[in-house]
């Protein structure tokens, strides 16, 4: 529900996320092999969420025109 939420609460509910796949590899192999797939992909996720946030709350033009 975090992630759908928008804002802070989606970075905190990819953080989360990203929690519970860095611990998910303490079960074995198998888990450990999705780990690497699923945490990089949570990264970049979690990159663009922050990148996103202070062009929609309103932040300066000339930040989300570096960004851009």
């Amino acid at each position: 529900m975090l992630a759908i939420s928008g804002g802070r609460r989606t970075q905190l509910g990819y953080l989360a996320a990203i929690a519970f796949y860095l611990a998910l590899w303490l079960f074995g192999w198998i888990e450990t092999v999705w780990v690497l797939l699923m945490v990089p992909a949570m990264l970049l996720l979690l990159r663009a969420e922050r990148r996103a946030a202070p062009a929609a709350h309103g932040g300066s033009p000339s930040a989300t025109l570096r960004h851009a």
